[in-house]
């Protein structure tokens, strides 16, 4: 499962989230959110080297407007860019997959990558698996997945407050000016 988890994932085919909330279904919440966890930041650190050896004409020929618009983005963080990496990482404004396939091309170092990988998909591994874990209640409990307005607001507090450092960093730094 593992193996064809961290291929879809290097190769941004479309499938790791199911195989996410699989995996909490059958070994359990926090084993099955650690292997998801774990393989999604390889499959990722896979894609980010493919396409930043090979992916830039493939970028520029089929994304080029969203890649602009995300490289004007990243240089305008660019030195807070791990909390900003953070940030699209915990929110679903970009998907995933694209954030794989460009950040080799924009300038976003390898380290950033992987660390902002490994923390910022924390929630998402944690929602998939509680997800796992209720789809494997069901049956056992009256009931059924609870994904409801709370928890996509949490998800998004998480977000908001990965920006929270470079909002301070850019007010304290105006008034040292």
């Amino acid at each position: 499962m593992c193996t064809v988890y961290i291929f879809l994932q290097a190769f941004a085919i479309p499938g790791p989230a199911v195989l996410a909330v699989l995996m909490a279904a059958l070994f359990g919440g926090w084993y099955g959110a650690v292997m998801s966890m774990t393989c999604s930041v390889v499959g990722s650190s896979i894609c980010y080297i493919l396409f930043k050896l090979v992916g830039g004409p493939i970028l520029d020929r089929f994304f080029s407007s969203g890649v602009a618009k995300l490289r004007q983005q990243i240089q305008s963080n660019k030195d807070n860019m791990f909390f900003f990496f953070l940030f699209l990482r915990i929110t679903p404004i970009l998907p995933n997959w694209f954030i794989n396939i460009s950040s080799g091309n924009l300038g976003i170092s390898f380290p950033v990558f992987f660390f902002g990988t490994m923390i910022g998909l924390i929630p998402n591994a944690v929602i998939l698996a509680r997800a796992g874990v209720e789809i494997a209640t069901i049956g056992q409990e009256n009931g059924g997945l609870k994904f409801d307005l709370y928890r996509a607001l949490g998800l998004l507090a998480i977000g908001l407050l990965a920006l929270l450092p470079i909002a301070l960093k850019r007010k304290y730094k105006s008034k040292l000016i």
